[in-house]
């Protein structure tokens, strides 16, 4: 190859290395710096008003927000709303947990998320109950933590939990109870919040009980409906 040509070959690999480089930075500016524009000072009296502690830190990787919200009082439960845009890859990642310490069940796990059709419902029960690869474990790790990916192996589809849910436990939780009362306490949010992004997902493992919206909070007012419905649970949760 002459001269000539290597250096068209090379000017042709930074041009796609620009255009990659560009792109992500678009897909930030869109994704997360555009939308934002998040109101920190109602972020902040919101939180003071209701006696809740709002901390402000940097993504683990990319660019982007993330906060962490306590109780004032010690109650014990948390809440971390982040949106971000990963340097590596230019995914964005956009999610709101609710974490309380009190605990729904003894033992195992119950998984209650959005309805999805009998088919999809049925194929996920059996990716599930397949878990235990590398590939799948790496997933479940990045989405929902170490500890609660450990626990999916078991998972089996609850059929006719309830209207309006998908349902998954391993045996032996009292996973049409435990449905029951998140379908009463998350009435008014889904009411609100439509959005299936927006649908409140139950983890409730003997360590923890978790709940996520794959969605990031981040307006005042939607951030503080989600943990005063959150809050419902955890109170609940501490009546058992």
């Amino acid at each position: 190859m002459d001269q000539a040509a290597t250096d068209a070959v090379n000017w042709a690999g930074l041009l796609t290395m620009a255009a990659l480089a560009l792109g992500f930075a678009l897909l930030a500016w869109f994704l997360v710096i555009k939308p934002g524009k998040i109101n920190r000072k109602g972020l902040d009296a919101m939180a003071l008003r209701r006696g809740w502690a709002l901390t402000r830190t940097a993504p683990d990787h990319g660019q982007g927000v993330k906060f962490r919200v306590t109780p004032l009082d010690n109650a014990g439960w948390s809440c971390v709303v982040t949106r971000y845009v990963q340097s590596e890859t230019g995914g964005a990642i956009l999610s709101t947990d609710f974490e309380s310490p009190r605990v729904l069940v003894s033992q195992g796990m119950v998984l209650i998320g959005p309805a999805i059709a009998d088919a999809s419902a049925k194929t996920a029960e059996t990716m599930l109950s397949q878990m235990g690869g590398m590939l799948e474990h790496m997933l479940l790790k990045k989405l929902l933590g170490e500890d609660i990916a450990a626990e999916f192996a078991g998972l089996r589809l609850v059929p006719n939990a309830a209207p309006g849910v998908t349902v998954f436990a391993t045996d032996g939780t009292p996973a049409q109870e435990l449905t029951q009362m998140f379908v009463t306490l998350m009435a008014d949010w889904r009411n609100t919040y439509r959005d299936e992004r927006a649908f409140p997902i139950l983890i409730a493992t003997p360590a923890r009980t978790r709940l996520r919206l794959r969605v990031d909070a981040s307006d005042p007012v939607m951030l503080e409906a989600f943990v005063k419905t959150a809050i419902l649970l955890h109170d609940a949760v501490g009546r058992q």
